[in-house]
């Protein structure tokens, strides 16, 4: 036995969706919850205004050798850096000059967000406040900061060059008027007088390309850009976003319902479905009943669960000796079928009553020997006498007192736990007599034996049966108590046949069989004075045979 999951894919994807049946509720419940978690909290969010503006950002005229091209567009402007600046201190030092606020720059660079559309020369500058009034003066105070500060770095720059063209000039200026006077105090013949002009000429050449580079920044304007949008009035709140919130509540509760679904099922020790029954054991499957709710009642034979227990008759008979086959001697209990639950419950009890009703509808006598006081068989069938085989094995009672007709399902006769059964448990040389006995009046014999949970009955009784096979409720039995039911017949070296799975059982109370009133109550027929009991290790004697009932077995 082994609880280790296949690698099967299908198998793997089929073991999650059974998980999320069977928690769907705590999924379900997660998810309301994380929705009205969202919903509360856009309640209590403080409400947030945003305003946009949009400024055109143009070449300011001013040269400058720095400028890279832009990563959006093919212009001189690099606008992912133009973005930053408009976030920068020196920027929201100005806005904040504009504002008149008493906030901190580092407040106001938080509320404010620049986006830059693709393919544009445009910056989107948004500003977050409390009131729309605010949220609409921010937006276009960092715009106008914006454009104020790009033009002061503009001039600053032009200037700078000016000066610098300025400050060359004048020198190139007191060098021609040096060299001049040189030209003009050489006789014309003089050697010197070639070299000096020369640099005369040169030098006249550069005041004249200085000139040329001074005149058109001299004559530029400064353009930083212009605001195309300014920023409205907000109308409603960008935040607190209720659908948003909503979403993500959900989205989260979803999640964490996921994860304690897991969680749960892991820590359930129950078992759910057959898969699982086939997955820890190997046994085959008898009987699945696991859609619907179990019968509390004989079914009849054209109803759903009449034909199921009708399948479930087949298939023990089919590993079965059939009776007619059976000679008398070692082979005469090989048509006695054991079986026991998992774990406490009503289920045992009503598999028992219907598979009897089962083997018997074809006219074959069947006896249900019922070892279990908790069971509901008996009251399902229609018998309510409380003397039973703790009666017959304790000498106070004979086989004809204690084996009492069905008054629900003809040809069924049951032998109920008895009035001293609640301590008792049951050993195979106890109890041999007493099947050899039923045996000789019924075809076939059935043993509902205690829960494997609660007695080690039906592992002593495995060896008595040519069948046995344990009732399994899903969402109470747990894998440890089958587990435990397998191991114990496995140690006495009787194998279980398989398992039957059905659906949690409630609580049968006693006569809720549909009780014939032109029945019989109990079968003590003519054996007299004399008293046919069962002992530990006795043998039932011959007087027994003149009881009435079924005919014994040829």
């Amino acid at each position: 036995m082994d609880e280790t999951q296949t690698a099967d894919p299908a198998r793997f994807v089929s073991d999650y969706a059974a998980i999320l049946r069977r928690r769907w509720w705590l999924i379900g419940l997660c998810m309301v919850l994380g929705a009205l978690g969202g919903f509360g909290l856009s309640l209590v969010q403080p409400k947030v205004y945003e305003a946009n503006t949009q400024v055109y950002v143009q070449a300011t005229g001013a040269p400058d050798s720095g400028q890279q091209v832009g990563s959006r567009t093919n212009s001189g402007i690099n606008l992912d850096t133009e973005a930053q600046l408009v976030q920068s201190l020196v920027v929201a030092n100005r806005a904040k000059t504009l504002l008149k606020s008493a906030s901190t720059v580092y407040t106001l660079t938080q509320a404010v967000t620049v986006t830059v559309p693709p393919n544009s020369q445009v910056l989107t500058i948004s500003f977050a406040a409390a009131t729309p009034k605010a949220a609409q003066a921010g937006s276009h105070a960092f715009a106008a900061a914006y454009l104020a500060n790009r033009t002061v770095q503009a001039q600053k720059d032009l200037s700078a060059q000016v000066a610098s063209l300025q400050k060359q000039r004048v020198a190139l200026d007191a060098q021609l008027v040096t060299v001049s006077a040189q030209v003009a105090a050489l006789p014309t013949n003089a050697p010197q007088r070639k070299s000096a002009e020369a640099n005369q000429g040169v030098l006249s050449n550069q005041i004249t390309a200085l000139a040329n580079r001074l005149s058109p920044l001299l004559a530029t304007t400064v353009t930083p850009g212009s605001i195309i949008s300014d920023a409205l009035l907000p109308s409603q709140p960008s935040s607190p976003n209720k659908l948003l919130d909503i979403g993500s509540g959900l989205f989260a509760g979803l999640l964490i319902g996921l994860a304690l679904a897991l969680l749960v099922d892991r820590r359930d020790r129950r078992l759910h479905s057959v898969a699982e029954v086939r997955a820890l054991t190997g046994l085959p499957v008898l009987l699945e009943l696991t859609r619907g709710k179990l019968p509390t009642a004989v079914a009849g034979r054209s109803t759903p669960e009449g034909q199921h227990f009708g399948r479930l008759r087949n298939g023990v008979l089919a590993t079965l000796v059939r009776p007619a086959d059976v000679a008398r001697g070692d082979q005469a209990r090989s048509h006695v079928v054991l079986m026991l639950g998992a774990s406490p419950g009503a289920a045992t009890g009503v598999v028992a009553a219907n598979l009897c009703a089962a083997l018997a509808r074809p006219g074959h006598p069947v006896t249900l020997l019922c070892t279990d006081p908790q069971s509901p068989s008996p009251a399902l069938l229609g018998v309510t006498g409380d003397r039973g085989l703790s009666d017959l094995l304790g000498a106070d009672a004979d086989i004809g007192e204690v084996q009492q007709p069905s008054s629900v399902s003809p040809g069924v006769y049951v032998v109920v736990p008895g009035t001293t059964a609640e301590d008792d448990e049951l050993v195979a040389d106890q109890i041999g007599g007493v099947i050899d006995a039923l045996l000789a009046y019924s075809e076939y014999l059935v043993i509902e034996a205690r829960p494997a949970g609660t007695s080690a009955e039906g592992q002593a009784l495995a060896g008595l049966a040519q069948e046995s096979f344990v009732v399994l409720e899903t969402r109470r039995s747990r894998r440890e108590d089958l587990s435990a039911v397998v191991r114990q017949f496995d140690q006495v070296g009787a194998p279980l046949a398989g398992v039957v799975v059905v659906p949690e059982a409630k609580p049968i109370r006693r006569g809720a069989g549909r009780r014939d009133p032109s029945a019989g109550a109990t079968r003590s027929g003519s054996t007299g004075s004399t008293r046919a009991t069962v002992g530990r290790g006795e043998t039932l004697p011959e007087s027994v045979s003149a009881r009435s009932g079924p005919p014994p077995r040829t």
